[in-house]
């Protein structure tokens, strides 16, 4: 599966990283996603309703084989994705930090729960 691969974001994220002892290749899969995910999670007014923040893109209607065609820095807050399916997003660094942050969060989570799940199993 392609996945986008998200350096640092910011030198604060690697200080953090620093500090915690995380190593780069534990913490690397937390820095990729999907580019899938990352077109289903566009806030543009063409996806989401501005005045109630009401979601209008159905995240089914995205292939997973959607591609970014090209990618750029917007200033230094925001990334500019052209999509293959003609679309384009424009992704606040933060957005993408917090999707990355969910994801790791889920990823823990499950595995907390396979983790119980076999000790429970193993128990029995």
């Amino acid at each position: 599966d392609p996945k986008f691969v998200v350096s640092s974001l910011s030198e604060e994220k690697e200080e953090a990283d620093t500090e915690a002892g995380t190593s780069e290749n534990a913490t690397q899969e937390s820095k990729t996603m999907a580019p899938a995910d990352l077109r289903r999670a566009c806030r543009c007014a063409a996806c989401v309703e501005e005045m109630t923040g009401k979601q209008l893109l159905d995240p089914a209607s995205i292939p997973d084989s959607v591609m970014p065609l090209t990618m750029n820095p917007t200033g230094n807050y925001a990334l500019s994705v052209d999509w293959s399916d003609g679309h384009r997003s424009l992704y606040p660094y933060r957005q993408i930090r917090s999707l990355l942050e969910a994801k790791r969060e889920g990823n823990e989570e499950s595995s907390s729960k396979d983790e119980a799940s076999v000790k429970e199993e193993v128990s029995v």
